[in-house]
């Protein structure tokens, strides 16, 4: 069988705006070099003829997948689903069911179907660009926060990085030394596209102050100049709403 050959990434995809996340993974390989990419086509259904576009982007950090798809089909609806990658195959499963397969083909195509019990048609696409390479965004960050006319506080954020759920995850802890005792535990995510990466990072529910840290950086420079954090109204936190600026230092 092809899955005996692929890696297999268990996946949990939902719906939002037509992009399917990934929640869970295992990997047995590498990513295929030749599935790397972005990815741009179509898909058409044989019943109505009705279609739209399907958007594929494959990355790869510490030997796993990282994948995004955007589309919305009558087919890929919020459930438990696995991917399997092989060199030329690109397959999506839910249980013994493949719903979506595609074939790599000449002059770097994608060419398959999708089937489910409501709808079946034809997909292609055509390999667009190289996506940039990730950046790993594990270490220590250090600068500042800043709330309107108040005096900034210096912040320290201490990062790790990891592929899980076909996501890149971040988790690590947040110092406001002189505002905040102790440190806060954030988790979350990052995005890499050509010139900058995206951060979010929260803080669990629980007794701590409820923080989020969203930020835009420079995958060169190693530095989010503007990002902007938001915290619940609760004692133990300076602000509810501030700027924050670092920069990795180790």
């Amino acid at each position: 069988m092809r899955a005996s050959r692929a890696s297999l990434v268990a996946v949990l995809l939902f719906a939002a705006c037509g992009e399917l996340h990934i929640k869970s993974v295992r990997v047995g390989s590498a990513v295929p070099a030749g599935l790397q990419g972005e990815w741009l086509g179509t898909w058409t259904s044989t019943a109505d003829q009705t279609g739209g576009e399907i958007i594929l982007r494959v990355q790869e950090f510490a030997a796993a997948p990282v994948v995004t798809i955007l589309v919305n089909n009558p087919c890929l609806a919020p459930d438990d689903y696995q991917i399997a990658l092989s060199g030329t195959t690109f397959e999506l499963r839910l249980g013994s069911d493949v719903v979506l397969f595609a074939t790599l083909g000449a002059g770097r195509t994608l060419d398959g179907s999708y089937n489910c019990a409501v709808d079946g048609g034809t997909l292609q696409a055509t390999w667009q660009k190289d996506l940039p390479a990730i950046v790993d965004l594990s270490g220590t960050w250090q600068g500042s926060m800043q709330s309107g006319a108040e005096a900034a506080v210096p912040v320290i954020v201490s990062l790790h990085q990891s592929v899980r759920t076909g996501q890149l995850l971040l988790e690590g802890t947040m110092e406001l030394p002189g505002a905040v005792a102790g440190s806060l535990p954030l988790s979350g995510s990052a995005r890499f596209r050509e010139t900058w990466f995206e951060v979010v990072l929260t803080t669990p529910s629980g007794p701590q102050p409820f923080v989020q840290l969203t930020g835009l950086g420079d995958p060169e420079a190693l530095t989010i100049a503007e990002g902007i954090a938001t915290a619940s109204p609760q004692v133990g936190f300076p602000f509810t709403q501030a700027i924050w600026s670092v920069t990795r230092v180790q």
